[in-house]
């Protein structure tokens, strides 16, 4: 009779299941803490799970000091109770930066997870050029980007109608291609891995003036950015995740950028006017700060400091390198090169560039506002310092040349086509 009491409660109220709140324990028992690997190279691991029930399964994952993955991470099925796994977890991708990790192993139980942490250290792989991806000038047409391979072999990489702007990024491993007129800003995989993008092009139909402008990667931050004709200046991560988004100043379009401590600098034009000026926005927010006029054709930007910007341009047909403050938009010319526009500039190291004028290339050295010939008889309508091979890459007509830019000792790196526009070094990271 009470069994039967006991059966029919239970079907009238319901017969509630035992709560599993218990979390699996998990263990790292191998690496130690702060062991040390090398790109490439291969974790082995040691695990220990264990559970009252059941564990389901164990994933174990790599994260850096922003908890974002930089390793596929690995899961196993166990469905046992108690065991001790091995595994091994490979270090390959040398996209992979020197730094401190974290190891973290999570076993699961259907209902919990437990958690284990390692503290270890990778030393990143040697830095390498893969690749440079030359561009022809920018325009319309059939236009080929070549693909030089570190051996020096050839190759066409791409082919497009036309062509408004060009950069790249080591971190994602993505060649930007801008069109100009009715044609879209393209990231193409330089790996099979790696995922396309692209940014629409809302030029009204029949415009004379191109929609990209000024596309860049830039050195503080690794962000793409672009200004548009739409009086807009966007940027993005190399996987094409929006980051950044400003307003010119109304009238004005954006032709250069350059982070500039929590600034983005921005060189801008009135397309019909011809008026330039520097103006400031909030780096985080995009809002306008600030901006100043300026007198010179700006050819090339770069941050010094959190304070300064550098501007090398053109003024009344001399070459000008202008020190501005971002803050109070003081300005001091620093060198002018009388009869001398200038033609390109590249950033060796912090605070020494070379420049390219007409006939020759110099070493500029800000610390003592020292200026010296480093190749004579060439004109470069392009330099590209490449941190790997230590070289700075000139464009000379239709040649790339590998330039020493201690000694000036010039070689050859291949021969086009056609005239050289730019020039885009792909390394591992």
């Amino acid at each position: 009779m009470l069994l039967l009491v006991g059966l029919l409660g239970c079907s009238m109220v319901g017969c509630k299941k035992e709560v599993d709140d218990q979390a699996p324990r998990v263990s790292i028992l191998l690496p130690l803490d702060g062991a040390v690997f090398a790109v490439p190279d291969t974790i082995h691991l040691r695990i220990s799970v264990s559970d009252e029930r059941q564990v389901k399964q164990v994933s174990l994952l790599v994260v850096d000091d922003s908890d974002s993955p930089v390793v596929p991470p690995i899961v196993v099925a166990t469905n046992t109770k108690e065991t001790i796994l091995d595994l091994a977890l490979p270090l390959t991708d040398e996209g992979i930066v020197s730094g401190n990790y974290t190891l973290i192993a999570r076993a699961n139980d259907g209902s919990n997870d437990g958690r284990a942490f390692r503290s270890i250290q990778i030393q990143a792989a040697p830095l390498r050029l893969r690749a440079l991806f030359v561009t022809p000038p920018f325009g319309q047409g059939a236009l080929t980007v070549t693909r030089i391979d570190s051996a020096g072999a050839q190759s066409t990489w791409v082919q497009v109608n036309e062509l408004g702007g060009a950069a790249i990024d080591a971190s994602s491993q993505h060649l930007y291609l801008a069109g100009s007129f009715t044609q879209p800003l393209t990231a193409i995989p330089t790996l099979s891995s790696s995922t396309t993008w692209t940014a629409n092009n809302l030029n009204p139909a029949n415009t004379p003036l191109p929609y990209f402008l000024g596309l860049h990667t830039d050195p503080v931050d690794g962000r793409i950015y672009v200004g548009t004709q739409d009086g807009l200046i966007r940027g993005w991560t190399g996987n094409g995740a929006s980051t950044f988004t400003a307003s010119t100043v109304a009238g004005y379009r954006s032709q250069l950028t350059a982070v500039v401590g929590d600034r983005l600098a921005s060189v801008q034009v009135h397309p019909v006017l011809g008026d330039r000026i520097l103006a400031l926005h909030a780096y985080a927010s995009g809002a306008p700060i600030v901006h100043f006029p300026l007198d010179l054709d700006v050819h090339a930007l770069f941050a010094r400091g959190a304070q300064h910007a550098l501007l090398f341009g053109t003024k009344d047909g001399n070459g000008v390198i202008q020190d501005r403050s971002v803050g109070t938009g003081g300005s001091f010319e620093m060198r002018t090169f009388t009869g001398e526009p200038v033609m390109c500039v590249a950033e060796v190291s912090p605070g020494t560039y070379l420049v390219g004028l007409p006939e020759r290339i110099i070493r500029f050295s800000y610390a003592g506002n020292t200026v010296s010939t480093l190749a004579s008889g060439v004109t470069a309508t392009d330099l590209v310092y490449d941190p790997a091979t230590g070289a700075v890459y000139a464009a000379l007509n239709d040649n790339v040349s590998s330039i020493d830019p201690q000694t000036g000792s010039m070689t050859a790196i291949a021969t086009l086509p056609h005239v050289v526009g730019r020039i885009l070094p792909l390394r591992n990271r």
